[in-house]
Parts: C-alpha cells; structure tokens; sequence
C-alpha cells in the first residue's frame, strides 16, 4: 500500500503531542489487517487473548507504565508478525496458536528528531496483532516485567481506555469469532 493510501485510512483514536515523538505529533489508531509497512515500522505489539475473551498484560517495570500491550522492537533478522510473537512470549510468557494482524498506530511527527533518533520521521507505524493464547509459561520475573496480569473479559473494557481499548475490541473480535485450531 502506497504512503498516500496509508495516510487517508480512517482512524479510530487519535492521539496528539504523545511524549515519546517529536512535538506536534499525531498518533492514529487504523483497524485493518493490512500490514504496515516494514521499512516505516520499527515496533511490534500483540494481544494476547485466552479463549474465554480475557486478555494477557506485560507488567513492566520501568515508573509511570505498568500494565501494557505485550511489545517492543523488532529486532534484527524480524518481521514484525516474529517481533510481536517474540515480545508476547518474552513479555507475558505467551504461546500463541496464531496471530493475525488488527492494525497499527500511524504516527506523523512535524517536530525535529534529536540528532540520535533511530525512528522513521515524518511517518512512521507500531504494528499490532491479535494472538490467540495457547499456553502460558511459568514466568520468570526479570529487569523489565515482572508476573504478566490475566484480566478478565467482563473488566477489560473498563480497565483499558484509549487505543488500547479499540484493539482490544478488535482482537477479541476476531480471535473470539473463529473456532479454537484443533492440533
């Protein structure tokens, strides 16, 4: 998909000046099973999403974040589809039957990078996947996570807000809708 036809996709969330780009900032939320695309996408996240509906959160460590969407860098020799399969295990010890793509956060900077950015500017993408769970390992705490949250389907929607929300909408969406894979 062309840079244009990225751009003029509809969004569900918008979120502006977010501190992690350079200011002013645009951060959109796309619900699409395209793939964003690899040269503009340096990040990958999925939601890990048990067979009953509830989904498995990363408890990372580092102040001010918490519980969040199992991700992070993809790494040299990655796609993002291996990225976020990597991330989901490493993060929130999940194993996943599949992953499907829900969409991705585009984001569009007009604010000058420091001289170190190492991110695609103006544009660039986080990609997320729907994962469905099938199995989960004994944890073991480390530097950056500590015990992955299970939170149950009845309180997810109160519990997520904002971008978080809508993919989890989604990915509850897609993984719930199809039949468990049988082995």
């Amino acid at each position: 998909m062309k840079h244009e036809e990225l751009l003029s996709l509809p969004s569900v969330w918008t979120d502006r000046d977010v501190r992690y780009l350079p200011v002013p900032n645009r951060c959109d939320v796309v619900l699409t099973s395209d793939l964003a695309p690899g040269d503009l996408t340096r990040t990958a996240f999925v939601l890990p999403i048990m067979e009953n509906g509830d989904l498995v959160m990363a408890n990372v460590r580092k102040p001010g974040r918490g519980l969040e969407i199992p991700g992070g860098h993809i790494e040299a020799g990655e796609d993002a589809h291996a990225g976020a399969k990597r991330e989901g295990l490493e993060e929130a010890g999940c194993h996943f039957d599949e992953l499907v793509p829900i969409g991705f956060v585009r984001m569009t900077s007009q604010g000058t990078p420091p001289a170190d950015w190492q991110y695609p500017h103006p544009l660039g993408f986080q990609q997320f996947f729907a994962g469905r769970v099938a199995s989960l390992d004994a944890y073991m705490e480390n530097e950056e996570c500590g015990h992955p949250v299970v939170i149950p389907a009845a309180e997810v929607r109160t519990r997520l807000k904002g971008q978080a929300l809508a993919f989890y909408e989604r990915a509850a969406e897609l993984i719930l809708a199809c039949p468990q894979p049988r082995a």
